[in-house]
C-alpha cells in the first residue's frame, strides 16, 4: 500500500459524523441564517421579483456600486493592515489574510448577533495563533479606540471650517443650538 495514499477513506464513522457535523456548523448555519435574514426582510412586501430584477437592470448605475464595494473593501483591509502592527507588537503573527477575514467576519456575526463581532474577531484570531485571548482583545480594544479618534479627528476637521454655517443652520431651529450644548454638558453623556 502506498503511503500516499488518501486519508480520507480511512476514516471511521464516528470522525465522519464529526467532520460532517463541522461542515454544517461551517456552511450550513451561515446559509440559514442568511436565508431566514432575507426572508424576514421580504416577507411582509409585495415583491415581484422580475419586477425587482428589470429596476435593478434598468436603473442602478454599476460603477457606483463597483466602486464603493472597492473602498468598502480597502477599508477593511486597512483596518486589518493596523491590527496586524498591534498584534506583531505583542508577539502574535497571524497571518494577514486571517486578520482580513476576522475583521470581514465581525461583521456577519454582527448582523444576528449585535457587538458579539469583536468578541468572535478576538476569538477567532486568538484560537488560530494559539494566543492569550486578553491579549487580542485588548489589542481589539484599542484598535477600536483608534477607529473612534480618527472619526473624531475627522469630525472636528469637518465641522471646525464649517462652524459659522453649522451655527447658522442650527441657530435656525428656534434653539436647537442651545440644546445641543445642553447634551454636550450633560453628565449623562461624560458618565459623571
Amino acid at each position: 500500500m502506498d503511503s500516499k495514499t488518501d486519508d480520507s477513506s480511512l476514516l471511521s464513522p464516528g470522525t465522519a459524523k464529526k467532520r460532517l457535523g463541522s461542515y454544517l456548523l461551517k456552511y450550513g448555519v451561515p446559509l440559514v441564517i442568511s436565508v431566514g435574514l432575507c426572508w424576514l426582510l421580504f416577507h411582509n412586501e409585495d415583491i415581484n421579483p422580475s419586477k425587482m430584477w428589470n429596476i435593478i437592470r434598468r436603473d442602478c448605475d454599476f460603477r457606483w456600486i463597483v466602486l464603493n464595494i472597492f473602498f468598502g473593501i480597502m477599508a477593511q483591509v486597512f483596518r486589518a493592515a493596523r491590527w496586524q502592527i498591534q498584534l506583531r507588537a505583542l508577539g502574535i503573527r497571524p497571518s494577514f489574510w486571517q486578520l482580513v477575514l476576522s475583521i470581514l467576519g465581525t461583521y456577519s456575526v454582527n448582523l444576528v448577533f449585535p457587538r458579539l463581532g469583536e468578541v468572535w474577531r478576538t476569538g477567532y484570531i486568538a484560537n488560530k495563533e494559539k494566543a492569550p485571548f486578553t491579549t487580542v482583545f485588548g489589542s481589539m480594544v484599542a484598535d477600536r479606540l483608534a477607529d473612534t479618534l480618527a472619526v473624531f479627528i475627522l469630525l472636528l476637521l469637518t465641522f471646525i471650517p464649517a462652524g459659522t454655517q453649522l451655527r447658522s443652520y442650527l441657530s435656525q431651529d428656534g434653539g436647537m443650538l442651545s440644546k445641543l450644548f445642553d447634551l454636550l454638558e450633560s453628565p449623562v453623556l461624560w458618565g459623571r
